[in-house]
């Protein structure tokens, strides 16, 4: 814990978590011709975020960031392959941030 983004450290670790809900609208094709019919599909589920990271100032006020999240649904019907393994869809990515800090005028 710091006072003011100017006192962190060079290096930074941190990690987060939350709660979410995600609704997917999709047109689903059982074959790759383009005249095969279309059958649109909806599914909805609630998924849990998680995310580590750790950054890097480059200066006072700029960080470089590499953030690791991952999305843990609990619905096998979000990407259309229902019940083609036995795990619920779980989405992970992976992104380079670089943050630009505001400053703090208030003394």
């Amino acid at each position: 814990p710091y006072d003011t983004h100017m006192n962190r450290g060079r290096f930074n670790a941190y990690i987060g978590s939350g709660i979410g809900y995600v609704y997917v609208s999709r047109e689903d094709r059982f074959s790759f011709d383009a005249s095969a019919p279309v059958v649109p599909e909806t599914a909805a589920s609630i998924y849990i975020p998680g995310l580590i990271g750790l950054s890097y100032s480059i200066g006072s006020l700029t960080d470089l960031s590499l953030e690791f999240k991952g999305m843990f649904s609990f619905s096998d019907e979000l990407d259309g392959n229902v019940g083609y393994n036995q795990f619920n869809d779980h989405f992970f990515q992976t992104q380079l941030v670089l943050r630009r800090l505001l400053r703090n005028s208030i003394k």
